[in-house]
């Protein structure tokens, strides 16, 4: 609790979130999926050093990226809470709100999971 200007101070920087579409690269996807979209969490100064950063990140990790165009920024102070609410069931796999500040700091970035989509049987 804040009470005149004493407690925990918040931290009003953004996390600038970018849209990834992965395909099989060095590494492959999970079984089954021959595609996936995932969100790129990062600090950056805008969308394009974001993007930049995220499209490395992925490549990095071996997989073919391409940048979709409908990223987003998030109150740091919120994150927890976006989370929870975006999925719920892989919240114990994300950073905590404690955390993510320090992950982001370094120059990381941070991926939410992967929505991903397989080849129907014939």
């Amino acid at each position: 609790m804040k009470f005149l200007g004493l407690g925990p101070k918040l931290d009003k920087r953004s996390i600038l979130a970018i849209r990834l579409e992965l395909r099989s690269g060095e590494k492959a996807l999970p079984e089954p999926l021959i595609g996936a979209v995932v969100v790129a969490f990062s600090f950056a100064e805008g969308p394009s050093e974001a993007a930049e950063k995220s499209f490395a990140a992925a490549v990095a990790k071996g997989t073919k990226a391409r940048v979709l165009p409908d990223g987003f920024s998030l109150p740091v102070h919120q994150w927890r809470q976006y989370v929870e609410h975006q999925w719920p069931e892989f919240a114990d796999q994300m950073p905590s709100q404690s955390d993510i500040a320090g992950h982001l700091e370094t120059g990381a970035v941070v991926f939410g999971p992967l929505t991903g989509w397989q080849v129907e049987p014939e």
